[in-house]
């Protein structure tokens, strides 16, 4: 997922467990001069790690020549508050998107769509991350599958419906949150896909964000003033 946090700064966001021990990736992207994509190698020293806990990473992208992503704007993060206003909870539709295998896109990035509904949130840290060894926050969201979408973004999606007073309105493509894990049950003896996937709160995705603009804001002031300050003999 590319996110905007301020003028000009784009960040490839994902969860933490996807780059942990690597020292750079290679992301592909849709080209905007022809059908197929371009790929770009980014290094990891230019991430922003969220504490531990919170599973989610951003990598500052660079220019890239000819790419032609979707960045999803900083207004679309939402917390606890926000989705409390806009009644987004329990129910509420969602939908995620990613890769399957065997769908490898060749020519051009197609993601696959998946449409869900939350099934918890949860102010609680309940869920034991195998990747951090951590008991984290988490909600989940009633999914046919969340194989291969570790660090996907789930959007609201449709319509939410509240009474007194009566409001029926589309709901704008807020980030709740980025895909974690899911959960596995034990069946004859296996562990199988219970079709529940782990979320990471996007009110730690907005706090992560919030904290890079700032980092961002504070270095842009240090440089100006710098500039400014003028070197005494």
């Amino acid at each position: 997922m590319e996110a905007r946090v301020a003028a000009q700064s784009r960040f490839l966001v994902t969860a933490k467990h996807v780059v942990a021990n690597e020292h750079g990736v290679v992301i592909r992207i849709n080209s905007n001069t022809a059908s197929k994509f371009v790929c770009q190698e980014l290094n990891l020293q230019n991430a922003f790690f969220a504490p531990p806990g919170v599973d989610l990473v951003a990598v500052s992208l660079p220019e890239i020549p000819d790419a032609d992503p979707t960045v999803i704007p900083s207004s679309l993060l939402i917390d606890d508050n926000g989705m409390t206003e806009r009644n987004i909870g329990v129910g509420t539709d969602v939908l995620t998107v990613g890769y399957l295998l065997g769908y490898d896109g060749r020519k051009i990035e197609a993601p696959v769509a998946k449409f869900a509904r939350i099934s918890l949130v949860s102010e609680k840290w309940w869920y034991h991350n195998p990747d951090s060894r951590r008991v984290e926050q988490a909600y989940d969201v009633d999914l046919s599958s969340a194989l291969e979408l570790s660090g996907a973004p789930i959007f609201a999606h449709g319509v939410v419906i509240a009474t007194n007073p009566f409001q029926y309105r589309e709901l704008r493509p807020f980030v709740l949150g980025v895909v974690k894990g899911l959960i596995l049950k034990p069946v004859n003896g296996e562990l199988i896909d219970a079709r529940v996937a782990v979320i990471e709160p996007g009110k730690n995705l907005k706090t992560l964000m919030q904290q890079i603009s700032n980092t961002l804001k504070d270095a842009n002031s240090a440089v100006t003033q710098n500039l400014s300050t003028p070197t005494l003999p």
